[in-house]
């Protein structure tokens, strides 16, 4: 669903619909900071982005 809305660029959607999946999913899921990071990078916050990939890495299980 996130994917649709980011591609008819309604990002602010989108976003609202990663956050309440990770609401709902514990532990949080690196796939919806990754999301995040890449609505924030498509409206040129560049920081928010980072802060998402940081947060993307830090979730990410060790294999």
């Amino acid at each position: 669903m996130a994917a649709v809305l980011q591609n008819n660029k309604q990002l602010d959607s989108a976003e609202i619909y990663i956050n309440k999946a990770m609401d709902v999913q514990r532990p949080v899921f690196a796939e919806g900071y990754s999301s995040l990071a890449s609505y924030a990078k498509e409206r040129n916050d560049l920081k928010s982005a980072l802060a998402y990939y940081k947060q993307a890495y830090k979730e990410t299980p060790l294999r």
